[in-house]
């Protein structure tokens, strides 16, 4: 299942200082939804887009379409990281994990509302994809960062697909 897996298996659904059970069943399904389903899904349809309508580059966000293409995605993220923090202070890192997951979750809806595959048929609403591209990449790069103390290889290849350096 690989080491990264196996620890962010561990951390999300055992509570740190409490005994525990361990089942592979569970350990699939934990993998199959919140891995491969909900982060690698996420991930490969943002940078798809990212490629094919933008060739890989980061677009600039219209600050005039910040605001109307947000959709509480800036305010959720902020919040992730709150959270996050806190409970990663407090030795809670399921919690910490639940708070990412809560994001990424948001981040999917986030793709399905916005649509961007109808916004790119498009010249017209050409400035909102730039947009919600950029916000889509914007939130897989705090995802990487936030992931990366329990699942150092995934986040490090999050950040080297997203153009990061080292």
């Amino acid at each position: 299942y690989g080491l990264d897996a196996f620890r962010f298996f561990l951390m999300r659904d055992m509570v740190f200082g409490l005994d525990s059970n361990f089942n592979e069943e569970a350990l699939v399904q934990r993998i199959n939804a919140d891995l491969a389903n909900d982060l690698g899904n996420l991930f490969s349809r943002v940078l798809s887009m990212a490629h094919k309508y933008f060739d890989g580059v980061v677009p600039e966000p219209d600050p005039d379409m910040e605001k109307e293409m947000d959709l509480g995605l800036q305010r959720n993220a902020l919040t992730t990281i709150d959270t996050y923090t806190a409970s990663m202070g407090e030795f809670a890192f399921h919690k910490g994990l639940t708070a990412i997951w809560t994001f990424i979750t948001h981040m999917n809806k986030y793709v399905d509302v916005t649509a961007p595959w109808v916004l790119a048929k498009s010249k017209t609403t050409r400035k909102q994809l730039e947009t919600v591209i950029y916000n889509l990449l914007e939130g897989l790069r705090i995802i990487s960062g936030l992931i990366y103390p329990v699942m150092p290889d995934t986040a490090s290849n999050l950040q080297k697909h997203l153009g990061f350096g080292g």
